[in-house]
């Protein structure tokens, strides 16, 4: 019997950074692939902002299988509407500006 082959992912995005003025590092890593069944979208993403002494997350946008899209906010967990990578990094920075500004 021939299994099939594995359609490998493709890096969109990935990096890692400090944010400025604070003590917090946002790190991203987002990847395209052909749908499949559990991910119709072909998207695999961790968008995470997170605490650079004690390495605790502020704030997370991942996808799940069995959750699906979903963002968390300190221990706190949110579905989230997928509408595309770009939208996806709007928001995140969008949240991290105001995680930035103490409003989340």
């Amino acid at each position: 019997m021939v299994k099939p082959r594995r359609t490998r992912a493709k890096e969109i995005y990935r990096f890692k950074e400090p944010v400025e003025s604070t003590a917090l590092i946002i790190e991203v890593a987002i990847f395209e692939f052909p749908p499949t069944k559990e991910n119709p979208d072909g998207t695999a993403y961790r968008l995470q902002l997170y605490e650079q002494e004690s390495g605790e997350t502020v704030l997370r946008y991942d996808f799940e299988q069995g959750k699906g899209h979903h963002r968390h906010l300190r221990e706190n967990e949110f579905p989230y509407e997928w509408r595309g990578v770009e939208q996806l990094l709007t928001d995140f920075r969008r949240d991290v500006e105001l995680v930035k500004k103490g409003h989340l």
